[in-house]
């Protein structure tokens, strides 16, 4: 019975995009083989991609007062990944993104996926902790959110829920970098909503 759900949780499509030297944390947090940058840049980006998924997960490099997202390579190479224009061509109805993107929310960005139909923007006002190659800490936070909004629970109750899963994961010893991931992610809703 487990395998079967495993399966049919696979079997349900959802869009993975990150920067090529973070796909296998993105791989193993998403449990989807990503779409990475480089070698898709904003040059090449198709915006239909994203049209028809319920679930749109990102791993990309975002700065403060910079609406685009960047990939990265293992060169350091940070290509220009994403953009708010390339956002607004989709038609997201009815998605939910999760963004594991420094100061992915709040911004341009954000707007633009709630513009082009997303009811609900998780994601980070401020710098978040990941790794290369595993699943911590935003990573963690972001595979919580994932599989709650899987479930069609209440947008705003998958937050809350998502960080009591990531306290009781860590145990009661949370590092400074646990409290800062918890602390950072916010939802935003269709309804112009925002929720810690």
């Amino acid at each position: 019975m487990y395998a079967y759900r495993i399966v049919r949780t696979l079997q349900r499509p959802y869009f993975v995009y990150c920067a090529q030297a973070w796909r296998k944390a993105a791989a193993l947090t998403a449990l989807r083989i990503p779409i990475t940058s480089p070698p898709i840049t904003a040059e090449n980006f198709d915006p239909a991609w994203m049209e028809g998924q319920p679930l749109l997960y990102f791993k990309l490099h975002g700065y403060e007062n910079d609406p685009d997202w960047y990939g990265l390579d293992e060169r350091g190479h940070k290509p220009t990944a994403l953009t708010p224009n390339l956002v607004r061509q989709a038609d997201l109805t009815g998605a939910i993104v999760v963004a594991v993107v420094c100061y992915g929310a709040g911004g341009e960005m954000e707007g633009a996926f709630l513009e082009a139909g997303a009811i609900a923007f998780f994601g980070s006002a401020d710098e978040v902790v990941a790794r290369e190659d595993a699943v911590d800490e935003a990573d963690l936070l972001a595979q919580q959110l994932l599989a709650l909004a899987r479930k069609s629970q209440n947008l705003q109750d998958i937050l809350a829920e998502a960080k009591e899963r990531y306290r009781t994961m860590r145990g009661e010893n949370l590092t400074e970098y646990d409290h800062a991931t918890l602390e950072a992610f916010t939802v935003t809703t269709a309804k112009g909503n925002a929720h810690a």
